[in-house]
This record gives structure tokens, C-alpha cells and sequence, in this order.
């Protein structure tokens, strides 16, 4: 089954393993001989979760972790050092009566809050516009709603220089409106986003991937320094359509860089890095003493055959280096030592 692999980042030989198949997460130390052991083992099963995968995961500190669970809308506090549940906190300002579980993409430091980003899917499988975030203040655990319906399908988050924190479109939604595919109301692909420290999406802020880049485009993937990196589509189809779409998600879309709050200078072509499909999976590494706050960025490439794994470390935009190199799909690493 599905697992997902995270560390607080302290290096300190310690990671955990949140397990898809039941709600639990383990535990592992690497200890003075270099073996993995099991030191500990927590269930949220009492508290109404069925997965530990199901949402997103946060280490905070060595001392307070959340998982932010789509189906029972909470999150779940808990302790890393002591395996311990420390509370829960109602994170049902995501739920919406017309759709299903909020589909949360991902979790954004902003100071001493965590800014969990969550996009919409309709019972026919299309994006709603409407996005909606949960901030929580990790002194108090209280939790406040940000809410847009100028955009949707929230997949990718970036962060600028100034800590200002952008959200883009889905590249499934991105081909579905180019093909004609969106139900109405539907909406443009962009990018929006929420000011460092703000409570709500910044209404004079909105991007449409489709002017910045002029062709169906998906991200802001994350880099480093106000960086960011989308995804554009210049592969040999005229036009997207039903028939194609499957056929030009998976191959044609090139890699471009942009500062973030300055779009109106454009993109720039990365003329070296791969090429290949609408989707990319980031993560970031603690890999040294420089580089973003978050870590160094890395992008997975996959081989067409799911064979094998390659993380660039992109945090040169201008030179992408081929780094660790996994047998089949991988979606990330961390750092322990």
C-alpha cells in the first residue's frame, strides 16, 4: 500500500512512515550501526481516521506534529518524541455540501502558522471553482478559512521571497478546459495567492496560466530565491481535445522559470532541463548549509516505463543536476544525518 515517508529535518537519525492502509504512524531510528529500528508506534484510530496518508502531514517541532485528515476534517496534534496523541482541532471550515472531501495538496510554513491549501472535485470527476485554505496558528491550534472561487483544482504552492504564498491550477483541469472538458461553472487555470501573515486570498492578485505563458501551462512549482517553475505544453498537437488528451498529458511540456509577484516580466525556457509530461512531483532536502528555508528543491523525473526515478536538484534554474537515482516511482526523499 501507500506510505509516506517525512522528518522534522533535524538530522537528528529519526523519520516516520505514515501508513496508507491503516492510521498509523511509525517511528524509525538509525541507530550508532547504521540498522533502522522501530521505536515507536502511534494509531489515530480512535479518533475516526482510516488512513495516515489521507491529507497531509506536518512535523512542527520536536514536540508537536499535525496530520490533517480529509475524510474526519481534523487535525490531529501529536507528539514526535513521545508517540503521543496531544489533541485534535475541527477543521471542518474545508468541508462543502455540493462536493466531496477537500483534496488537501500540500502545507506552507508561514511563521508560526501552517497554511494548508485544499482544491474541489464534483461527482463527475471535474474541478469546482472554488479553493479553499485552513490556517493554524501553532501557539493556540485555532484555525481560520481563506476561501476563493475566482480558481480551483489548488494543486501547486510556491513561496516568493517575501514569504507570500502562490497556488496554481491542477494540470488535469488545465487540459480539461482546453479540450472543452470543464462543466460549468468552470474556470480559467491561474495562479492566486495569500500574503505572508494575510488571512484570506489577496484579491488584487490573479494570474491566468494561459496569458502568462501563451499555451495550456500548470504550476507554480516551487524553486528558490522568489523563484518558481511552471510547466508549458509545445508538443506536436494542434489543439487539445477529448480524443488527445491523455496522449498530451503525457509528453510534450516543457520546463520554464518565473519570479513570483513580477509575472509580468514574463518566463524564461530552461532549455536543459527534461522534457516529458503535464506532471512533476517536488520535494525539498535539507542538503547543506544554503539554499531556501525549506530546504534544496528536487524534481522527480520518471522513466516512461516507471523503471526508474532521477531527483534533479534545480536550484540553479539555469543548471539542473541529476542527484539521487531510485529503482521505480519515487516521490520524494529526506534527510536523516
Amino acid at each position: 500500500g501507500i506510505v509516506e515517508v517525512f522528518s522534522s529535518g533535524e538530522r537528528d537519525g529519526v523519520f516516520f512512515v505514515a501508513l496508507g492502509a491503516e492510521p498509523t504512524v511509525q517511528r524509525f531510528e538509525v541507530n550508532e550501526t547504521g540498522d533502522i529500528e522501530l521505536t515507536g508506534e502511534l494509531s489515530f484510530l480512535n479518533l475516526g481516521l482510516v488512513s495516515a496518508t489521507n491529507g497531509a502531514q506536518y512535523v512542527f517541532n520536536a514536540e508537536k506534529a499535525y496530520i490533517f485528515d480529509e475524510g474526519s476534517l481534523q487535525a490531529v496534534v501529536w507528539n514526535p518524541s513521545t508517540m503521543e496523541i496531544s489533541g485534535a482541532v475541527s477543521i471542518d471550515g474545508l468541508g462543502h455540501p455540493d462536493f466531496g472531501p477537500p483534496q488537501m495538496s500540500g502545507v506552507q510554513l508561514d511563521g508560526e502558522r501552517l497554511v494548508v491549501h485544499a482544491y474541489y472535485v464534483r461527482a463527475d470527476m471535474t474541478f469546482a471553482p472554488l479553493a479553499r485554505a485552513v490556517i493554524i496558528d501553532t501557539n493556540t491550534d485555532a484555525a481560520q478559512y481563506a476561501e476563493t472561487e475566482r480558481c480551483g483544482g489548488l494543486l501547486w504552492d510556491a513561496a516568493d521571497a517575501d514569504g507570500n504564498m502562490y497556488f496554481g491550477t491542477h494540470p488535469n483541469h488545465v487540459t480539461d478546459f482546453a479540450a472543452g472538458l470543464g462543466r460549468d461553472p468552470t474556470f480559467e487555470p491561474c495562479i492566486v495567492r495569500i500574503l505572508a501573515g494575510a488571512s484570506e486570498f489577496d484579491e488584487n492578485y490573479f494570474v491566468t496560466l494561459q496569458n502568462l505563458a501563451g499555451r495550456p501551462a500548470t504550476g507554480p512549482i516551487p524553486a528558490v530565491g522568489g523563484e518558481a517553475y511552471i510547466l508549458i505544453y509545445e508538443g506536436t498537437a494542434d489543439a487539445i481535445t477529448p480524443e488527445n488528451k491523455e496522449e498530451v498529458e503525457a509528453a510534450g511540456w516543457e520546463w520554464h522559470s518565473l519570479t513570483l509577484g513580477a509575472e509580468t516580466n514574463g518566463v524564461r525556457k530552461l532549455p536543459d532541463a527534461p522534457s516529458g509530461g503535464a506532471r512533476a512531483v517536488t520535494f525539498f532536502v535539507d542538503v547543506g548549509e544554503q539554499g531556501a528555508p525549506r530546504g534544496t528543491p528536487f524534481v522527480t523525473v520518471v522513466s516512461p516505463d516507471f523503471a526508474e526515478t532521477v531527483n534533479y536538484d534545480v536550484s540553479n534554474p539555469e543548471q539542473w543536476i541529476p542527484g539521487m537515482v531510485a529503482p521505480g516511482f519515487g516521490f520524494g526523499a529526506v534527510r536523516i544525518r
